[in-house]
């Protein structure tokens, strides 16, 4: 079942779906059993507001999805999923999403600037 989508991500009773991880059309799923940890993240000019795919600059432990509303965005999601590299996902309703993350995985929450 469905628990939250968007043009970003799917959330739903196995994980969440970055629908556009590498570029449009490919998906990513992510089980929550995987994810240790889940923060909302400020987007800014370096740190991945503009960034759209890849590592910023401002963010180099962040791998950001593919999403062309990014610059409108001023928060989002980081996951940390056991490696160093973490997974930036940046939904219309950070909030909701991370606080279905944390439910459903028993992942901490915090909040990073």
């Amino acid at each position: 079942m469905i628990m939250y989508e968007d043009d970003a991500v799917v959330l739903d009773d196995s994980g969440v779906t970055i629908k556009h991880y590498h570029r449009p059309g490919r998906p990513r799923h992510i089980s929550y059993a995987d994810v240790m940890s889940a923060e909302l993240i400020s987007l800014g000019f370096a740190t991945g507001r503009y960034q759209l795919i890849g590592f910023s600059p401002g963010r180099p432990r962040h791998f950001f999805h593919w999403d062309h509303k990014r610059s409108t965005k001023r928060r989002g999601v980081s996951l940390d999923i056991g490696r160093w590299r973490r997974l930036a996902i940046t939904p219309d309703d950070p909030d909701v999403v991370i606080g279905f993350i944390q439910d459903r995985s028993g992942a901490t929450r915090r909040e990073h600037s």
